[in-house]
């Protein structure tokens, strides 16, 4: 989603990729909400992992949200289904039209693929899996309890997290060290997937957007410590500016580390090179020192990556 995002603020995408990006934005909310539901109703000891990508020889999952306590393992898939959908006789229906893919089997796959790693190493931790429809609107009617696979509607949800913590009483589990474990085995996101993708990358405007408008025509010189949007007039810190087309960068790019070098091409303002190199230093961790240093590249978005952070000076 933030790849999406990021590109989109840099280059007029297909309409079938923008589609993409709504679709992904109504996700994204979703499970937001169903994160927010969890930590509601969830003792502090308890963990959760979000957004855990598992890869096999030839196959890969990702499974949006993996709690742990102190009893058992459960695998959360969570759809924002805004449409009337509708399963019967083992298809799903979109407003009467039959799709080609299946929720259910989508879960099980996951699940298969994420029991047989756990699997190989020996270990055998209960594990329990559940596809949330989170949407508030009853759009998700489901008429055939064939060949389906565990689900719940928002409004159940309160009452199963209650039972969890009912069944999780005398367990000896330890979450975060079972946490870690997991984390061990999990691989790093897809956030460029497909060839297409890249070629499209290659096609975005490099350089400091407005933070405002989203425009190219900024000034970085004319003000000591603020840059200058030519068509909305927005003001913003150089120092803020920096760490944001930094994050930027780091996500078009999220396979290469950070370097002064690589960056300081992105951004395309030479005057601004100290700042650059100040702000890998302070914000981003060293990944190897040298003549040319690499920094640990967080694939995020600056509101995700340093979203409480706070600067000398600010927009205006």
């Amino acid at each position: 989603l933030q790849f999406y995002e990021g590109l989109n603020e840099r280059f007029e995408l297909p309409t079938s990729v923008k589609n993409r990006l709504a679709r992904q934005q109504v996700g994204y909310e979703g499970h937001l909400d169903f994160i927010n539901i969890l930590r509601d109703n969830l003792p502090g000891h308890f963990v959760m992992l979000n957004d855990i990508f598992y890869k096999l020889p030839y196959k890969f999952t990702q499974i949006d949200t993996i709690l742990i306590t102190v009893h058992a393992i459960y695998r959360f898939e969570v759809k924002n289904l805004l449409s009337e959908f509708t399963y019967k006789e083992g298809f799903w229906y979109r407003k009467g039209e039959r799709l080609s893919r299946n929720f259910f089997t989508q879960v099980k796959r996951a699940g298969e693929i994420f029991e047989e790693i756990i699997q190989n190493d020996g270990l055998y931790l209960p594990v329990e899996s559940q596809l949330v429809f989170i949407n508030e609107d009853d759009t998700v009617k489901i008429f055939d309890q064939e060949n389906v696979s565990p689900y719940l509607m928002r409004w159940e949800l309160r009452s199963y997290l209650k039972k969890v913590v009912e069944d999780s009483r005398g367990g000896s589990m330890n979450p975060k060290e079972v946490a870690k474990y997991l984390m061990s085995k999990a691989t790093e996101g897809h956030l460029v997937s497909e060839v297409m993708d890249k070629k499209l990358r290659a096609l975005a405007r490099s350089g400091i957007l407005c933070e405002n408008c989203d425009r190219w025509r900024v000034d970085v010189i004319s003000r000591r410590y603020h840059i200058l949007c030519k068509n909305c007039g927005r003001q913003e810190p150089k120092q803020r500016a920096v760490l944001r087309t930094i994050c930027d960068y780091g996500v078009l790019y999220h396979e290469w580390p950070l370097t002064k070098s690589s960056v300081t091409e992105f951004i395309g303002e030479p005057s601004l090179e100290y700042i650059i190199k100040r702000t890998l230093r302070n914000y981003f961790e060293l990944h190897s020192k040298g003549k040319a240093s690499t920094y640990v590249n967080p694939a995020k978005r600056m509101k995700f990556a340093f979203k409480d952070e706070e600067f000398r000076y600010y927009s205006k």
